[in-house]
């Protein structure tokens, strides 16, 4: 897409390249968790907070099989297809976040 993403040692944002227009943002402080779902080439998904599972909790209304209902909603705030994420993870560890990393 035309979206290009920024870290700052206050925020991270989501923007537009083409309109020079900030899509979105998060303050540094609101994140609890940095999940990254990379392959062995270093290219995936940087989730700001927890992951959206297939599967919701079980506590939300809609029950598969008396488990857990299904979810369709999207990560919020997710750098997407980002190239060489292993340049990018000691950025958010030297600003103090913790950051899971998931291979596929």
């Amino acid at each position: 897409m035309n979206n290009c993403y920024l870290i700052t040692n206050q925020r991270i944002i989501i923007a537009n390249k083409t309109k020079d227009k900030i899509i979105k943002y998060k303050e540094l402080n609101e994140i609890d968790e940095i999940n990254a779902e990379m392959s062995g080439r270093f290219f995936g998904n940087i989730i700001f907070g927890e992951p959206e599972g297939v599967f919701g909790r079980s506590d939300e209304p809609f029950s598969l099989f008396n488990r857990s209902g299904m979810s369709f909603k999207e990560d919020e705030y997710a750098f997407l297809s980002v190239e060489n994420i292993n340049e990018i993870i000691p950025v958010f560890e030297e600003l103090g976040l913790k950051v899971t990393k998931t291979f596929y």
